[in-house]
């Protein structure tokens, strides 16, 4: 019996394939590489993938692909070699497209496409979350396709799985400066809140607004979920994390909202504004009640096109904000604008007229920002991420100041270092010190130009410990014994101590 639903499934796979290519014109063959060599692919199942070229026809498919898109699309070999993806809304994504102009040109696959609806596009490779495994995952590789899984549910899944998707890409490198990117934010957040004793923090609360009807549901999360450890990212105690139960969200009632009476409350309103919901429930007299609404302390959580709490990479931007909201003063040098202008052209290489006539205006919750005056400052977040037009600049123990152009760090002798197969080269350290007339010292501090920061010990810094310059305006430090966190990204300023 299994045996013919196999033969009437790849019957029906070459019908469709047949139909598919005379009438259809998005599925043309991207441009592969002909002298590429075989990658290797270890997924999240712990799978080793093994592909004799990187695949340029990949299919995205199954549940939560918006959010799965948004991740493959910080990748420039995206825009080329994603073939077709599963819609679940009206489409597949209302973002994308200004990130790449030939979006709406791709495949689209139904809701719940099988196999047999996706075979036809010719994938050389299928990306699915773990949880199609079984539904979806095994069909596929019956019939010869490759699949690799991701998850993407937490901030240390999203680290190991931008991994992944740099070796399908091929591209691992883009990899490490998305890990970097969203590593070096939360950093900065956790160098404030380190030292904040577990009795100050703040109580929080978080919870999803879903209007049923007549009735209004309130929804906390899991404890594993994403929003659950936003909260604890960003130093709050979510109040509800140790009465919640199994793999979805967990309806509450008012009374409960009550007992809990948080110090802080945030409302995620996924089909409206949540800055006129927190309103709206800040005006009702029962309400009035909590500890919270007595203090001003509700807010409407922000959103683009798609709200910030969710495992989209817009989770970075959703603690850097709650992180700001919990505690105002102590991370009041936090700057939004900054952050969201910062987030769109470091991750999908969006200019600033792009963000000011396409994100700004989808803005909802609690936050004010205008479109950056592009015309007469510039554009201010991509200034602060650039190196100065002054170049290197190294400030001695004594406060002498000595500023190296671009040419004369190139002109100085380059040190190369292979580092899990990759090359980097550039001039050492410790011969740029040299130059600046620095020989002793006891540690340095690497400061980049979005003003993240990391300290050296001269015990860790060897000769061959080099600035790595293969990189058109950007600077980075390398240390093969060191951790690849410290390998600090466009550095403007070096202190010595």
């Amino acid at each position: 019996m299994k045996r013919n639903y196999h033969l009437i499934v790849l019957v029906t796979l070459l019908l469709a394939s047949l139909l598919l290519i005379t009438a259809c014109t998005n599925t043309q063959e991207a441009p592969a590489d002909a002298n590429a060599e075989s990658i290797k692919v270890t997924d999240a199942l712990g799978r080793e993938v093994v592909f004799e070229k990187p695949p340029t026809r990949i299919v995205v498919a199954g549940r939560g692909t918006f959010m799965v898109c948004d991740t493959l699309f910080m990748f420039p070999e995206a825009k080329e070699r994603i073939a077709a993806m599963e819609s679940r809304g009206m489409n597949v994504s209302d973002f994308l497209p200004f990130v790449d102009e030939t979006f709406n040109d791709k495949g689209v696959l139904d809701f719940g496409a099988g196999a047999e609806q996706i075979a036809p596009y010719n994938p050389d490779a299928v990306v699915l979350k773990t949880t199609a495994e079984e539904e979806l995952g095994q069909p596929l590789e019956e019939l010869g396709i490759p699949v690799v899984y991701i998850e993407l549910e937490t901030p240390e899944q999203f680290y190991r799985d931008i991994k992944i998707l740099g070796q399908l890409f091929n591209n691992e490198s883009r990899a490490e400066e998305i890990i970097d990117f969203l590593k070096q934010r939360l950093q900065k957040i956790e160098e404030v809140l380190q030292n904040v004793p577990e009795a100050e923090k703040p109580r929080v609360l978080l919870f999803s607004y879903s209007p049923e009807g007549d009735a209004v549901a309130f929804k906390v999360s899991p404890a594993s979920w994403m929003q659950t450890i936003q909260v604890k990212m960003a130093g709050g105690i979510p109040v509800w994390a140790e009465n919640t139960e199994g793999g979805n969200w967990n309806v509450v009632n008012f009374e409960q909202l009550a007992q809990w009476d948080p110090d802080k409350i945030f409302v995620i309103a996924y089909k409206h504004n949540s800055r006129e919901i927190a309103d709206q429930l800040a005006q009702n007299p029962q309400w009035q009640e909590l500890r919270a609404i007595k203090n001003g302390e509700i807010y409407g959580y922000p959103a683009d096109f798609y709200s910030w709490d969710m495992p989209d990479p817009r989770w970075i931007l959703g603690v850097s904000w709650l992180s700001k909201n919990i505690y105002p003063e102590q991370l009041a040098d936090i700057n939004m604008e900054d952050e969201i202008y910062r987030f769109f052209k470091r991750m999908y290489a969006l200019d600033a007229e792009t963000i000011d006539n396409q994100i700004i205006p989808n803005l909802r919750g609690d936050l004010e920002i205008a479109p950056q005056d592009t015309q007469s400052t510039g554009d201010e977040a991509e200034a602060t991420e650039q190196p100065t037009a002054e170049g290197l600049k190294v400030i001695a123990a004594d406060g002498q100041e000595t500023v190296f152009t671009t040419q004369e760090i190139q002109e100085l002798t380059p040190v190369e270092v292979t580092v899990e197969e990759k090359l980097y080269a550039g001039p050492a350290l410790l011969d740029i010190l040299a130059a600046a007339g620095i020989g002793d010292f006891t540690n340095v501090t690497l400061i980049a130009s979005d003003e993240y920061s990391i300290v050296i010990e001269y015990a860790n810094i060897t000769p061959e410990s080099l600035l790595d310059i293969s990189q058109p305006d950007s600077t980075r430090f390398v240390e093969a014994e060191l951790p690849k966190d410290t390998w600090v990204k466009g550095i403007v300023t070096i202190e010595v101590q």
